[in-house]
């Protein structure tokens, strides 16, 4: 019943080419496999 928005950008992103990259995470789990869960 909704998304998610995650936005990596610059060093901390891992980047070697500055560029915007988002990830648009849904459906019924929207945190994903790509967070940790705590």
């Amino acid at each position: 019943d909704g998304f998610r928005l995650i936005i990596n950008t610059g060093t901390i992103g891992h980047q070697e080419v500055q560029h915007l990259h988002a990830h648009i995470v849904g459906g019924p789990d929207p945190v994903g496999p790509m967070l940790k869960r705590i």
